[in-house]
């Protein structure tokens, strides 16, 4: 969650060398450093779930499951935390060990502060990696999970919301009983599973 934004401008240096030391999570936009506040009990037990679901799904293959403990460089001015994220890719030149450059899935687990954001200006941050397959949004006050995956070919315009494809991207929705598909690593999660351990609508 964004709770403030730190003045002035910082650099990326400036920025990477206090996440080093910070007790507290940041993200890095443009020069604006914003801290992240902590999630409610339901956010962390699904974020979890969904961490614990992919890594044994994926465990012995080539690609690794990070916590929200890792950034992801958007771009050399854009550095977020997902909740959950997926590399499969070799990191290219330059990347380190505080942050991954090319994620292959991310999953952001949705809270009333956050879900706007997350459905618009962050995932258009996001979509700009190459390398992103499946942006995963996942409710928390309903048991559905959105699914927006990368057509093949030239992206362009947003998501608008219901359609079955919308600028480059498709858009599935699933709930209760339902398996989400994650064809980009060849994975499949079951949706209650997912919401095990919660109470939810």
């Amino acid at each position: 969650m964004v709770a403030l934004a730190s003045f002035p401008r910082w650099t990326v240096e400036q920025y990477l060398a206090m996440e080093r030391c910070s007790d507290v999570r940041h993200e890095y936009v443009d020069g604006l450093v914003y801290a992240l506040a902590g999630g409610t009990r339901t956010h962390s037990v699904i974020a979890a779930t969904v961490t614990g679901l992919l890594y044994a799904a994926l465990r012995g293959g080539p690609c690794r499951v990070y916590s929200s403990d890792l950034k992801v460089r958007v771009s050399p001015t854009h550095y977020l935390y997902p909740d959950v994220s997926v590399g499969c890719e070799v990191e290219a030149p330059g990347d380190d060990a505080d942050w991954t450059g090319a994620p292959r899935v991310v999953v952001e687990v949705l809270s009333d502060s956050t879900a706007a954001y997350d459905r618009g200006d962050k995932f258009a941050l996001y979509r700009q990696l190459p390398s992103l397959r499946a942006y995963v949004l996942v409710e928390t006050d309903c048991r559905l999970v959105e699914v927006r995956g990368r057509e093949e070919g030239p992206l362009s315009g947003a998501v608008a919301g219901a359609g079955p494809a919308a600028g480059g991207w498709t858009v599935r929705r699933c709930g209760p009983g339902e398996m989400v598909d994650l064809p980009a690593l060849g994975v499949q999660l079951a949706v209650d599973a997912i919401y095990a351990g919660v109470t939810v609508d």
